[in-house]
């Protein structure tokens, strides 16, 4: 009995193949592949599979398209065009045993979600950041709120009610002199002060500030 050898094609080992051997191909069969004009790489693949298949009475367990490409010299996906081509032919049939595949809509999908993850992590990251700068800023005092820095009292009651005693004798004191000021003083001075008390106020406190 004949022991089964290996075989180098290409450089590359070649199992289950006896060197010794032969395969036969019908003249039909072999006019039709001539006829249908195959490729290097059709002949090739077809060739190979006569050698490792010669007596085709069953289905056998190939080697893995990687390795067969390999043996071969071309690539995976010429391995599968050729083997569609010459199934198309009925030159030979093949069964796909072992799909492995990747759903790479999926996986965009995924790198899209992690994407935004990360984005939100770092946004909320920065914000905390800057919560934990303000906490340790002894010196920094709150900015008042717009609109809420002064107090704009709407009638002469009001600004007196909000003033100390000893600022509305200043107050008074300020206005009295303002009255006396005029080219024409009034003869009611205290009615004068409660008609342009808005004026007045502002006027007193830029000289409050001044003292400052």
């Amino acid at each position: 009995m004949t022991q089964t050898q290996q075989t180098v094609i290409s450089g590359v080992t070649l199992a289950s193949v006896e060197p010794k051997g032969f395969y036969q191909t019908p003249n039909s069969m072999a006019i039709k592949a001539i006829n249908s004009k195959l490729t290097a790489a059709d002949w090739a693949l077809w060739s190979y599979l006569q050698m490792v298949d010669p007596f085709g009475d069953k289905i056998i367990e190939l080697p893995k398209i990687p390795e067969i490409a390999e043996v071969i010299g071309v690539s995976s996906r010429q391995i599968k065009r050729s083997l569609c081509r010459l199934e198309e032919l009925k030159l030979y049939v093949w069964e796909p045993i072992l799909v492995r595949g990747q759903n790479l809509a999926g996986k965009k999908a995924k790198e899209i979600c992690q994407q935004k993850k990360t984005s939100k992590f770092s946004e909320k990251k920065q914000m905390t950041d800057l919560s934990n700068s303000g906490q340790f800023c002894p010196n920094r005092e709150p900015e008042p709120l717009p609109g809420k820095g002064l107090f704009s009292p709407q009638t002469y009651s009001d600004l007196i009610q909000t003033l100390s005693e000893d600022e509305r004798e200043n107050f008074l004191q300020f206005g009295l002199k303002k009255t006396a000021s005029l080219p024409k003083p009034p003869e009611l001075p205290i009615k004068w002060i409660e008609a342009h008390f808005e004026e007045l106020h502002e006027q007193w406190l830029e000289t409050q500030n001044q003292k400052l």
